[in-house]
């Protein structure tokens, strides 16, 4: 009888124990969600923001072999901050309404065929115009050689020219490809990330 007591009392000692471990771990687990949701509320505040991603030229200049034709600086001082890729054959025409000088123009055959219309002359004043519009970089793809006016208005402006011997419409798909997956939208946040349970959760703070 008193062996049965005792393995009772025993079994009551463990019970509260085993009690006393699943609230200090579900006390953790509170903590954890608080915290989380506390970082969500952060950002949909504003408080935490998104670090606007950029990549510099020369990331972009190893990752597709290019080779420089005009260099205003060195190319870890450029920086390209949109995914976007345009040909500027309206541009070239003398239409610039709606041009975004945060893209990467690519310039192919077409292009330079159009451009090969004009007189020298004419071809300078387009070429100086298209160039002074900004962009982070013109790159003229398919190997094809660089009007010496063209190579003039990027040196005038201060606006990298750039050359690759891969075919335009290839270039353009990977490089708009490298370029998203680069330029995505980062948050960086300190944490520790648990398993209680089987449930995850996430312990942000400082670090340390």
């Amino acid at each position: 009888m008193e062996d049965g007591l005792s393995q009772l009392n025993t079994a009551r000692s463990q019970l509260a124990d085993s009690e006393a471990q699943i609230n200090e771990k579900q006390a953790e687990l509170t903590a954890g969600y608080e915290q989380l949701n506390a970082a969500k509320q952060q950002v949909s505040d504003g408080e935490v923001q998104l670090r606007e991603a950029e990549k510099t030229l020369e990331k972009i200049i190893q990752a597709f072999d290019l080779k420089a034709l005009a260099l205003p600086k060195p190319p870890d001082e450029i920086f390209i901050r949109s995914s976007d890729v345009n040909r500027p054959g309206l541009q070239l025409a003398g239409f610039f309404e709606v041009f975004d000088e945060r893209r990467t123009q690519v310039l192919g055959e077409s292009e330079i065929v159009f451009m090969n219309r004009y007189t020298e002359e004419e071809a300078k004043i387009r070429y100086l115009e298209f160039f002074k519009a900004n962009p982070p970089a013109v790159i003229l793809a398919k190997g094809l050689e660089a009007p010496q006016s063209m190579v003039d208005a990027a040196k005038q402006t201060g606006i990298p020219l750039l050359t690759t011997t891969e075919n335009t419409s290839t270039f353009i798909s990977s490089l708009i490809l490298f370029l998203n997956t680069e330029l995505a939208p980062r948050l960086t946040r300190h944490g520790v990330l648990m398993e209680v349970y089987g449930e995850g959760m996430l312990i942000m703070g400082d670090s340390g």
